[in-house]
Formats: C-alpha cells, sequence, structure tokens
C-alpha cells in the first residue's frame, strides 16, 4: 500500500508492518529505498490487509487482530499502536475495506474473515455492525460510494450487497 501524503510504501510482514521510502524524484526503474525500511510490530503472525486513513493505518491479519496505528502524519521510531484489538475475528482476517458513511460523513472499516463474519469498525476502531450468515468465508469485499453499499463475496456464484450505514443486507432490493 502506498500512502501518498507519507510519500512511503508499506506492506505487511509476518508480525508486522514493514514501510519502505519512496524516491519522488525517480519516475522510472526501483523507486523503494531498500535499504532505510523501518518494522512496525504488533501482529502475532502474517499481516495480510492494510487500509490508511488520514492520520491512522488499520492491520489486519492471520491472528484474527485488528491494529490500529496512529502516524501522526509520519511513520518512524516515534509510531505508536494506538488499538488493539485482539479477536477482532475468530479466524484470519482476509480483508479490509474503508468506506465513509454518506448520512454521517463518518469513516468506517470494513473487515471480512474466514470466520465468515463482516464487521463494520468506525475509525476509533468501535464495532458498529456484525454480518454473520454467510455460508463460506469472506473472499472479497468493495465498497461503492455512489450507493452507499458494500458488495461482498464469499465462495458463492454471487455477491451480496449490504448498506454500510446499518449493515442490511440489501441484495433483494439491488435485484429488483
Amino acid at each position: 500500500m502506498v500512502v501518498d501524503n507519507l510519500k512511503e510504501f508499506i506492506c505487511g510482514t509476518g508480525n508486522g508492518l514493514l514501510i519502505f521510502t519512496i524516491d519522488k524524484h525517480r519516475s522510472t526503474g526501483k523507486f523503494l529505498n531498500v535499504h532505510e525500511k523501518r518494522h512496525l510490530k504488533g501482529h502475532a503472525d502474517v499481516v495480510r490487509c492494510l487500509v490508511s486513513f488520514e492520520s491512522r493505518i488499520f492491520s489486519g491479519g492471520f491472528d484474527g487482530q485488528i491494529i490500529v496505528y496512529d502516524t501522526c502524519g509520519k511513520l518512524d521510531p516515534t509510531t505508536r499502536i494506538l488499538l488493539k484489538i485482539p479477536r477482532a475475528h475468530d479466524g484470519i482476517i482476509s480483508c479490509l475495506v474503508k468506506a465513509h458513511n454518506v448520512y454521517d460523513h463518518q469513516k468506517l472499516v470494513i473487515s471480512g474473515s474466514f470466520d465468515r463474519h463482516v464487521k463494520i469498525w468506525n475509525d476509533e476502531g468501535q464495532l458498529m455492525h456484525t454480518i454473520e450468515n454467510f455460508s463460506n468465508v469472506i473472499i472479497s469485499i468493495a465498497h461503492i460510494p455512489t450507493t452507499d453499499t458494500f458488495w461482498v463475496t464469499s465462495g458463492s456464484c454471487h455477491a451480496r450487497i449490504f448498506d454500510v450505514q446499518t449493515g442490511e443486507d440489501v441484495s433483494v432490493i439491488c435485484k429488483n
């Protein structure tokens, strides 16, 4: 993941995040400075997904945790863990997506997991909604801002569609 305002490239590792500075003077070739990498620990296993808001990075992974890092506009040794949600899911977190609720302009993070649940969190890390009625593991989630919905795939033939604000399944409404 590239965080534009930080000019850094961030990726998940076996127990945290690895951060590389982007050489903004290069237009081709190697643009990452691999000799000046930083490591932010926090997870107990592989970090699979990341999302970024202005001064926060959310990470999720094989350990079922969501960790919120406070970047304060920069990623350096002073970057701290703002919040750890140790049992965010009971399985591998397969995807994280950021969303905005158009009704109250709240920033949200939507997580999907091998535990067959989708959860909606606010940007403070508080759980807003849990959606439990999936028959397979969650494969991917896509936020559609123009309709204020998100689409979830979970190993079946069809994506299911949910309202961002309420977490309500609106798939039937969208088919008509």
